[in-house]
């Protein structure tokens, strides 16, 4: 299973440093990661949030085409730059033309990133976490991921490109911590499913128990989009179903056996 990633830059300018932890984002994703695509989405064509705008269930093109993007999207990365402590206006323009009813964002994992002076656009995340309650984000807690754009070494070319091998290091433990949690969201939504009815035999029981599924029975193809991660991982675990501490990383509850 390959989990498709939709990263949005809250700055429209070029050469923003915040883009330039997306590009870098998808460049790590390409050559270092198995299971993840992650594709940058445009906002800046999109027009201020007017609700004269809107038809009879429907929006303007751009907003419509933006609006499908995120709908087919597992997840969701954020670059958020930090203005007077909270996000910038495209990025929450964006967030609000997306949330319209119907919501698109509901039930996704999502994970923020910022690069900028001082705290690096820390304080902007806990005002997007907080939007995030009200539109059904879940977001990862960590790791978190403020970069300070101006201390030394240089973490940028004169393009705004990331150079610095150490924050793409960083970049890449937060893109894992993402993908496992949007599997686990999946996972969590699969077994909400089971009930007592006639459609059952859906999900058979596992060896985990009767109200616990196996990852791998629930998702053909699911051991390869994690095994990157679980290859660092590395530990022994005793289900004949899944893989070496998958069900363990996803904490899919008590009877499932942990690593340390």
């Amino acid at each position: 299973m390959t989990i498709k990633v939709v990263a949005i830059s809250g700055s429209i300018r070029s050469g923003a440093y915040n883009s330039g932890l997306l590009r870098a984002a998808i460049e790590v994703a390409k050559e270092s990661l198995q299971g993840i695509e992650v594709e940058f989405v445009e906002i800046s064509h999109l027009p201020m949030l007017n609700t004269d705008l809107e038809g009879p269930g429907t929006f303007p093109h751009d907003v419509e085409a933006f609006r499908k993007k995120i709908l087919e999207a597992d997840s969701i990365l954020f670059a958020s730059p930090e203005y007077n402590y909270s996000v910038s206006a495209p990025l929450k323009n964006a967030i609000d033309w997306a949330g319209r009813p119907p919501n698109v964002w509901g039930d996704k994992a999502a994970a923020i990133v910022s690069a900028g002076g001082g705290f690096g656009g820390g304080r902007s995340h806990y005002h997007l976490r907080q939007i995030g309650i009200y539109i059904d984000l879940h977001f990862i807690n960590k790791p978190e991921f403020f970069l300070n754009v101006f201390q030394p070494p240089a973490k940028f070319d004169n393009d705004g490109n990331l150079t610095d091998a150490a924050t793409k290091e960083k970049l890449e433990e937060v893109l894992l911590a993402l993908q496992a949690f949007s599997l686990r969201l999946k996972v969590e939504c699969a077994s909400q499913m089971r009930g007592n009815g006639p459609d059952d035999h859906i999900f058979p029981p596992t060896p985990y128990g009767q109200d616990k599924l196996s990852p791998c029975t629930m998702f053909n193809g699911l051991i390869s989009s994690a095994q990157f991660f679980l290859g660092r991982v590395g530990s022994r675990f005793p289900c004949p179903e899944c893989p070496p501490n998958l069900c363990s990383y996803l904490n899919l509850g008590t009877r499932v056996p942990q690593f340390s």
